[in-house]
C-alpha cells in the first residue's frame, strides 16, 4: 500500500510483479528484475534461504557485491528509467542485505513500513505464500523479531530513513504519508490516493 501511494505520487518502479489476486488486488509494486536477479541472489550466495523465511543471514557476514550499482542503474534503464525523478525498490528481503545496498546507494532514502508484531504474525498466517512455509505463530513470531533486530540497527547508523505506519492511513490520517511524500520531493495527490487505499482490503 505504501509503495503504490508513493507510486501515484511520482515515484517510478519499473517492471513490477502483476497484481492481482484476493490478498493483493492493488498489486505488489516490487521490481522483478531487482527482486529475482538481484536480492534473491545475495541471499543464496550468503547461503541462506532466498526467500527470506527459512534462513537469515547475519549482517556481519554478508558476501562482498562488486558493481551492484551499475548492475541496477543498467537495468532502470533498460526497462525505461530516465534518471528525473526518484526510483523505488520495495522488497522486504533488503532488511536482509540493507548494507550491500547501503554501500552503493548511500543517500538512499529508506522507508519502514511498520505494523505491530502481533499483526505481521497473523498477516503471515492469512497470507497463502507465508502459509506455506509454515503455519506456527510461534515461528512467525520469532521471524518478524528477527527482522526488526535488523531494521533497528539500520535505524541507528547514519543512513537517511523514516518509519511509517500504513494503519493510521486506513483510518483517514494522511499526515504521516504527506510528511513522507514531500521529504522525497514527490507530488502530494490527496485526491488520487484516497481512491487507491482501500480500508476493506486491510484485514481482508
Amino acid at each position: 500500500m505504501v509503495a503504490g501511494a508513493l507510486g501515484i505520487c511520482g515515484a517510478w518502479m519499473g517492471d513490477t510483479v502483476p497484481g492481482g489476486g484476493i490478498e493483493n488486488p492493488k498489486g505488489f509494486f516490487e521490481n522483478i528484475f531487482l527482486r529475482e536477479a538481484v536480492n534473491k541472489q545475495i541471499l543464496a550466495i550468503a547461503g541462506v534461504d532466498p526467500l527470506g523465511v527459512k534462513s537469515l543471514p547475519n549482517l556481519g557476514q554478508l558476501p562482498a557485491i562488486t558493481n551492484l550499482d551499475q548492475l541496477i542503474k543498467s537495468n532502470l534503464q533498460r526497462e525505461g528509467y530516465d534518471f528525473q525523478r526518484p526510483w523505488l525498490f520495495k522488497e522486504p528481503k533488503l532488511t536482509l542485505i540493507w548494507p550491500n545496498f547501503a554501500e552503493f546507494f548511500p543517500r538512499a532514502h529508506w522507508v519502514i513500513v511498520r505494523r505491530e508484531k502481533s499483526q505481521i504474525v497473523q498477516s503471515c498466517l492469512n497470507t497463502s505464500f507465508m502459509k506455506r512455509q509454515n503455519n506456527d505463530p510461534v515461528f512467525w513470531q520469532l521471524w518478524a523479531e528477527q527482522y526488526l533486530v535488523r531494521l533497528n540497527i539500520l535505524k541507528q547508523t547514519e543512513l537517511q530513513w523514516t518509519e511509517i505506519w500504513p494503519q493510521k492511513m486506513i483510518d483517514g490520517d494522511f499526515s504521516e504519508l504527506k510528511s513522507l511524500v514531500l521529504s522525497l520531493n514527490l507530488n502530494w495527490r490527496k485526491d488520487a490516493l484516497r481512491e487507491f487505499i482501500t480500508p476493506s482490503y486491510w484485514h481482508f
